[in-house]
């Protein structure tokens, strides 16, 4: 939600330029939202900013309608249009805008590789072992080190019967690309 209220300011306050510039960049801080909250502008990419960082504060948050697993992993790419067609599987009952799908990495900080491979292990007399064994760590090591979830999100859910439609339609996305 807060990545959505800063792209419709992105025009009024150059946030993209402080990625090379660390003058920007260290402004960045907290503070901006609630200089954002407390603009007296009139525009409307302002007060949609405005309503988002409101709904924030108040708890009114995106509601989950529904995640999967993918069997392979996917990249943005794939899912780049999928509120549009999970919209239109919906024959006009929902907005593409008032959808949001993400994809969630989770993984021990090395993706699909073992952690564990990555440290560096030192015998008594302080001589570095380069490598151990999978059982001479424990025999409880997990096999697959990251996963994967595809979640969509409804921006304004108002009824339980809005949130069935993205779900069921959603689930109608996923069997057609057989995720």
């Amino acid at each position: 939600m807060i990545t959505d209220a800063l792209v419709l300011l992105e025009d009024k306050y150059k946030f993209s330029e402080a990625i090379s510039d660390m003058e920007k960049y260290i402004k960045l801080t907290d503070s901006i939202f609630y200089e954002i909250l407390r603009s007296n502008d009139a525009d409307e990419k302002t007060k949609k900013a405005k309503e988002i960082l409101e709904r924030i504060q108040q708890r009114n948050l995106y509601k989950l309608c529904g995640q999967f697993q993918p069997t392979k992993k996917l990249e943005n790419s794939h899912v780049s249009k999928a509120a549009e067609e999970i919209a239109s599987l919906s024959k006009g009952r929902v907005d593409p805008n008032e959808i949001f799908v993400s994809i969630v990495d989770i993984h021990f900080g090395k993706e699909d590789q073992d952690p564990v491979k990555s440290v560096l292990f030192y015998k008594k007399n302080g001589e570095i072992t380069s490598s151990i064994g999978r059982d001479d760590v424990s025999r409880m090591l997990p096999q697959t080190f990251s996963e994967q979830y595809v979640r969509v999100y409804g921006k304004k859910i108002s009824t339980e019967v809005d949130k069935q439609i993205i779900e069921d339609c959603f689930e109608k996305w996923r069997l057609k690309y057989k995720y």
